[in-house]
């Protein structure tokens, strides 16, 4: 905290607001990093799972027609943003934190893979983000996605950067298919 508010561009900022919380918080499980709030934020805004997509969006590439845009870097940094207030944000944060307990990793040395809990907490906060998923069974899922990953080395092997993004990306395709599915399942049946 003292870090922070040595840099006064920063408090007088609109983050600084969300982030001062985090100074007395006990999370006692999970102890995110700037590594975990940048991977978190691009992968609950964006289908992708490399970073260097994210600093290509953030110079405004446009992945189709192989150009710059402007249109693009604007609202990139707006998607970014909103990952990154998502992830900061106080409640879920917690109720992550809550949720990983409750799946039995009552202790930090039990949590295996920062890529499975990142992704694990990505999960959390697109289903949190989701009006058409049932808020009361975000816990239950995000344990079973969070616990199978840990038990199948999913995201948690020593993989290599060029093995672990598409995986990554892969699996956050299939995520966003089942919620297509669910939500035109839930627009016929509505």
């Amino acid at each position: 905290m003292k870090q922070m508010e040595k840099d006064d561009d920063f408090t007088v900022s609109d983050y600084y607001p969300s982030v001062k919380w985090i100074t007395n918080y006990d999370g006692n499980i999970i102890t995110p990093t700037f590594d975990d709030l940048i991977r978190v934020a691009f992968m609950t805004q964006y289908y992708r799972a490399k970073l260097a997509n994210l600093c290509d969006l953030l110079h405004g590439r446009n992945f189709e027609t192989r150009t710059y845009e402007n249109s693009i870097l604007e609202n990139s940094f707006k998607l970014f943003s909103d990952g990154v207030r998502s992830f900061i944000d106080k409640y879920n944060l917690q109720q992550f934190n809550e949720i990983i307990k409750s799946a039995g990793f009552v202790l930090t040395k039990l949590l295996r893979g920062r890529m499975a809990l990142d992704f694990a907490y990505m999960l959390s906060i697109r289903l949190r983000n989701d009006k058409n998923i049932d808020k009361v069974k975000i816990p239950q899922h995000v344990q079973k996605w969070y616990v199978m990953s840990v038990l199948t080395g999913r995201y948690v092997k020593p993989w290599s950067h060029h093995q672990l993004h598409p995986l990554l990306s892969w699996s956050i395709k299939q995520l966003n298919a089942v919620g297509k599915m669910i939500h035109s399942s839930v627009k016929v049946h509505a």
